[in-house]
C-alpha cells in the first residue's frame, strides 16, 4: 500500500520510539540492521526525517540519530508525509483534474471516504500508540539494540 520509503520510515521511527527513553543516538548501522532497511536508503530516509524535524543526528563516535521529540507528540501523519505521502483532498483516483463532489469520477465517493479514514487514522495516531498496542509490546523485545561491548579487558 504504502511505498518502500514510507515503510521504512515507518520502522525506522519506530525503533527510534523504542529507544527514546535511553535518551542516546542509534547507530545508524544498528538501526539499520534491526529495521532490515539497507543503510545507504536509511541514510536518504533519516535526512527526511530530520528535515520534518522529527530526529535529531549527531556526527562523530557517538553519533546516530534520536526523535527529536518524545513518541507521544509524533503524530503518524507527519512521518508519512516527511516521506512523501501528500494529503490531497481533491485527488482523483483515475488522475482526473476536474473530478469533484459536484462532477464526480466512478471511484470519487469510495475513494474519498478511503482517503479521510486514513488520514483520520494518521492524525490520530502516534508513535506512543503504536509502542502501545500489543503487536508493539512484543516488538519491544525483538527490535532492542544488541548490548554495547564491555571495554573491560579479557581475563
Amino acid at each position: 500500500m504504502f511505498s518502500q520509503t514510507v515503510e521504512y520510515a515507518l520502522r525506522s521511527m519506530v525503533y527510534l520510539a523504542i529507544h527514546s527513553d535511553e535518551h542516546k543516538f542509534v547507530r545508524v548501522a544498528d538501526l539499520a540492521e534491526a529495521a532490515h532497511i539497507p543503510p545507504a536508503y536509511l541514510a536518504k530516509v533519516m535526512r527526511r526525517m530530520a528535515a520534518a524535524g522529527l530526529v535529531r543526528g549527531q556526527k562523530g563516535h557517538n553519533g546516530g540519530f534520536a526523535l527529536a521529540i518524545e513518541p507521544s507528540k509524533v503524530k503518524l501523519r507527519a512521518v508519512l508525509e516527511a516521506a512523501g505521502v501528500e494529503f490531497e483532498p481533491a485527488h482523483c483516483a483515475f488522475g482526473l483534474p476536474k473530478c469533484n463532489f459536484a462532477n464526480p469520477c466512478v471511484l470519487h465517493d469510495t475513494w474519498s471516504k478511503f482517503k479521510e479514514r486514513c488520514e483520520d487514522w494518521a492524525e490520530s495516531h502516534t508513535l506512543a500508540d503504536v509502542l502501545a498496542t500489543k503487536s508493539g509490546q512484543g516488538a519491544l523485545v525483538t527490535l532492542r539494540l544488541p548490548p554495547a561491548p564491555s571495554s573491560a579487558p579479557p581475563s
